[in-house]
């Protein structure tokens, strides 16, 4: 995800990656998966009171069975490598709010790429 050079041989069997195109389909995944994922919100702008949410900011030290995270257009990929636009409004990179997340996981990861069809392009094809 976050090195697409580095082309290993990896057992993605327990991480799901979908697209939503819009807010209708982004609350269809949500909904989808709100009983066994924990969502972890790297934005505010993201919410959803059907599905347990944990803000980034509380989530260090612990760790969830299955975890689902949404990236939006403000990822994309510079030469192979994950990078982000930084919003003026966020102290924290979001880069390292993602990764952190990701390291949260036990078991599960749902990714949902919102928007963002060119990265979503780029993912699936390098890891799947």
């Amino acid at each position: 995800l976050f090195d697409l050079s580095t082309k290993n041989k990896l057992d993605l069997s327990c991480v799901k990656i979908h697209y939503a195109s819009n807010k209708e389909e982004l609350e269809t995944y949500f909904n989808i998966y709100h009983k066994e994922y924990t969502f972890i919100r790297s934005d505010k702008k993201y919410q959803n009171k059907n599905i347990n949410t944990v803000d980034f900011l509380d989530v260090v030290g612990k760790d969830y069975e299955n975890v689902l995270m949404v990236i939006d257009t403000n990822y994309f990929y510079n030469k192979n490598k994950l990078a982000s636009y930084d919003s003026s409004d966020n102290d924290y990179l979001n880069l390292k709010i993602l990764y952190q997340g990701l390291t949260r996981t036990r078991e599960n990861v749902v990714l949902i790429i919102y928007r963002n069809k060119m990265l979503f392009k780029e993912l699936t094809n390098n890891l799947i």
